[in-house]
């Protein structure tokens, strides 16, 4: 709180002798000092919803893929490009409401970017041809690139400090990746049942869900006070930290120690400063490890159901099954590392996903090449490897963006992170798509891919800053 000339009082001001920190610098140590609450706990599952739903809509395509391709009348490269074409709208739409999260705040962009996705898979749904599908999922793509930046930033600066990692993993990383399994297992019995030409169009449906939940979210969150703060907005960031203290006090958990963090200012957001001297290595980390991870993900995920189809003889259903297990797989690490990153930290669980991969490739690599082992269980064992690696990787990433910057240039820093992202998971499919229609076979895909993982390996090896346990404004500044 300050006096009527601007400085700080009450809890956490300064003692005789320091800097008195500024209005918006002492909000930030107040929100650290408060102990987890059922506020935290409501907030989390809202946006970790919400990051379900973006998964979920994500993962339809490949669900749907098997009834699509004959449905339509489209080859491999067309298949591709229709993959990617939801991931061409991620690229654009995480720069376009990471910039909106950074001048409106973090609720509101959150709640349109899955109203609009929500609505856009609904109009999927009436796809005609080849090219009203692509088109469509460019603009349900715009809202998809929005939403899991947003989830990431609110997550990390509304959850206690000490448990950040933890609360992060057990709700946006774990929903996330439930969104995988969940996509597969309504999807197999729905193409199972339905003829081609229907069952894929009620998957599109399905994912319309979004929609008035996003609508939801816009009461069920509040703006978060480090935004508040940034923006001036003082007011109404005491009135929730207030609100905070009170349910802590009312529960009986003692607020912690008000701890001083570095001297700070609220400044304009500006893109630039993300190539400035303090943080252009922060960047280009973040860019590097988002993007490869995603190639990966998205590459192998989107391609793995009609993989067992086309390469292992399996029927849609079957196959769609056995990319629902590798979700499991991916599931089962997501709490492994819910459990170990505040204690491991990011930079090793980073380095160890990358690991994982690469030996997931050149197991795939051995199968193929050395022992002519081409069947279906060859893809579905080395989709789990890559499951294992891949689900470390691709809930860190968001933790781990947002808690390198400062909150002027949080969300859009994280959002061009998931753009890097998207351009991976854009170009993986199409990359994945033409070397099988070239006949290059399966080795040549495992081979690309293996070498992205060891250029993510040696980025993060020599980039990564350890985060885990710090206050946002001491690791940021």
């Amino acid at each position: 709180m300050n006096d009527k000339f601007g400085n700080a009082t009450g809890r956490g001001s300064a003692t005789p002798g320091e800097p008195t920190p500024s209005a918006a610098q002492l909000i930030s140590q107040r929100l650290d000092s408060i102990p987890p609450l059922p506020a935290h706990v409501r907030w989390a599952a809202v946006i970790a919803i919400g990051s379900f739903f973006d998964s979920f809509d994500s993962m339809i395509l490949a669900s749907g893929l098997p009834a699509i391709i004959p449905t339509l009348h489209i080859g491999y490269a067309k298949v591709g490009l229709v993959i990617s074409a939801a991931f061409f709208g991620m690229l654009v739409g995480a720069v376009i409401f990471g910039a909106l999260g950074e001048r409106f705040g973090r609720r509101t962009t959150f709640a349109i970017s899955i109203m609009l996705f929500g609505i856009l898979s609904v109009l999927c749904a009436f796809s005609w041809n080849f090219t009203s599908l692509f088109w469509l999922r460019v603009l349900e793509g715009l809202g998809l690139g929005g939403t899991l930046p947003l989830c990431a930033t609110i997550s990390a600066e509304c959850m206690p400090t000490k448990s950040r990692g933890k609360a992060y993993a057990f709700s946006v990383g774990l929903l996330f990746a439930c969104g995988f399994i969940i996509a597969p297992l309504i999807g197999a019995p729905i193409v199972a049942m339905l003829k081609p030409a229907i069952s894929w169009r009620v998957l599109f449906c399905i994912g319309g869900v979004a929609f008035p939940f996003g609508i939801a979210s816009f009461w069920l969150l509040p703006e978060t006070p480090r935004w508040l703060a940034a923006h001036g907005r003082l007011p109404q960031a005491e009135a929730l930290l207030a609100k905070l203290e009170a349910q802590a006090r009312k529960l009986g958990r003692p607020l912690l120690p008000v701890v001083a963090s570095k001297a700070w200012q609220p400044k304009a957001t500006k893109f630039r400063e993300a190539f400035s001297h303090a943080y252009w290595r922060r960047t280009v980390l973040i860019w590097g490890a988002f993007f490869t991870t995603y190639v990966v993900q998205y590459g192998i995920g989107a391609w793995l159901p009609t993989l067992y189809v086309k390469i292992g003889g399996l029927p849609p259903s079957r196959a769609i099954t056995l990319a629902m297990i590798a979700g499991c797989v991916q599931v089962a690490f997501d709490i492994v590392v819910a459990f170990s990153v505040d204690r491991i930290g990011r930079v090793s669980l980073m380095k160890l996903s990358f690991w994982i991969m690469i030996a997931g490739f050149v197991l795939g690599i051995l199968m193929l090449s050395v022992f002519h082992a081409s069947s279906w269980p060859v893809l579905f064992l080395t989709s789990l490897v890559l499951a294992a690696g891949v689900s470390i990787n691709s809930g860190l990433v968001y933790l781990y963006a947002p808690e390198l910057f400062p909150t002027r240039m949080r969300s859009l820093i994280t959002a061009t992170g998931s753009a890097a992202a998207r351009i991976g998971s854009m170009l993986s499919p199409i990359l994945i798509g033409n070397l099988l229609q070239a006949h290059l076979g399966l080795v040549s895909v495992f081979i690309a891919l293996g070498i992205v993982c060891i250029v993510g390996l040696v980025i993060a090896s020599i980039f990564g800053v350890e985060t885990k346990q710090r206050s946002l404004e001491d690791i940021s500044i």
